[in-house]
């Protein structure tokens, strides 16, 4: 049976914010406790995609087995490095994946990601869409479909290091995010986007 397993992406640099993201407070801890509780209506623990630079920081919050490092020596950087190393960590697993900075995501949105992927199986990939583009940090890749990049990659024939590109290479099930829902994908990159300027 084909594991579905959630995973909370923090690895990124958060240079617009001026300090790691993931620690930011919210009212349940901070960032990366909040998105890890949204994660939690799915069975088995939450793991959490970190850069190197994150992991001693991280361990006061989560045990170590939890937290998941880029594989640098993938020689690539972002979220497919970090996606591709916890594929590469749990090849048979399903991976369910959040942003850190989806601070207002709504459990609603997640289940019925769920729910499709449950439902509609045979995809590579399940994600919402806003505005007619790929939400790529909220979604579901599918094992079978990881293996399809990771071994682009392998085989140097992985041109672009984006997620867009990523997912053109993958047949995917796009679903548009219903517009009272919108709200659910907004990014704080910095803080003007947290106060609303």
């Amino acid at each position: 049976m084909i594991k579905l397993q959630a995973v909370v992406f923090c690895g990124g640099q958060s240079s617009r914010m001026g300090s790691d993201k993931a620690l930011l407070p919210s009212e349940t801890g901070n960032w990366m406790q909040h998105s890890v509780s949204l994660l939690k209506f799915l069975s088995g623990k939450v793991l959490i995609s970190v850069n190197d630079q994150q992991m001693e920081t991280f361990t006061a919050f989560f045990p170590p087995d939890q937290l998941v490092p880029d594989n640098l020596e993938l020689g690539i950087h972002g979220p497919v490095c970090g996606l591709l190393s916890i594929h590469e960590k749990f090849p048979e697993a399903d991976l369910f994946v959040l942003a850190c900075d989806l601070q207002q995501m709504d459990p609603a949105i997640l289940e019925a990601l769920a729910t499709t992927y449950s439902n509609q199986p045979g995809f590579d990939a399940y994600l919402w869409t806003t505005h007619g583009e790929p939400e790529p940090l909220c979604g579901i890749y599918c094992s079978k479909g990881l293996r399809k990049v990771y071994d682009l990659l392998q085989a140097g024939q992985l041109e672009r290091h984006s997620m867009k590109y990523l997912i053109a290479k993958l047949n995917c099930d796009l679903q548009p995010v219903p517009d009272h829902y919108a709200a659910a994908f907004k990014n704080f990159n910095s803080h003007a986007d947290l106060n609303g300027q």
